[in-house]
């Protein structure tokens, strides 16, 4: 006998939807030689700015060998550079190129355009729907994380 509890298909189509968004992003970032962890750090250098090694490993929350290697692709394919910092020069901070900033601005033009085309049969309204339910949905998220409860929530 198959499961009918109605909040259990919410629960399928939404992780079929994050399975299919998550899929696209993932197809979308590979045609630019990137994989998760590098484009967050290209994002994380794009809003912070520079930063040292040590910044972007707990920011990626890997090791400091992972994040090198991370690092080290971005400034292979011309994405980051790495430099002295200002006022010690023994630490080393990364920065994102105008290459990194114009690979991350084609990622969000094509994501937009990919976004158009899948909901482009929707009316307005619903658009409009979707759009504040998202933003609910990642609020409510980001609310969760930031509790004591969201944080023993995601650590298990």
């Amino acid at each position: 006998m198959p499961f009918s509890d109605p909040r259990a298909e919410v629960l399928n189509d939404l992780f079929d939807g994050f399975r299919g968004m998550r899929e696209l992003f993932h197809g979308l970032i590979a045609q630019y030689g990137l994989n998760v962890s590098h484009y967050a750090a290209l994002k994380h250098l794009h809003r912070q700015g520079p930063r040292s090694m040590s910044q972007l490993t707990g920011f990626l929350n890997v090791t400091h060998g992972a994040s090198t290697s991370v690092i080290d692709r971005l400034a292979a394919i011309g994405l980051v550079e790495r430099q002295a910092a200002p006022h010690d020069r023994r630490v080393v901070q990364v920065q994102i190129t105008p290459q990194g900033q114009e690979a991350l601005k084609a990622i969000a033009d094509e994501s937009i355009q990919r976004l158009t085309t899948i909901f482009g049969d929707l009316s307005t309204d619903d658009r409009q729907q979707l759009a504040q339910g998202l933003k609910i949905l990642a609020d409510s998220i980001r609310t969760a994380h930031a509790s004591p409860l969201g944080e023993n929530h995601a650590n298990r």
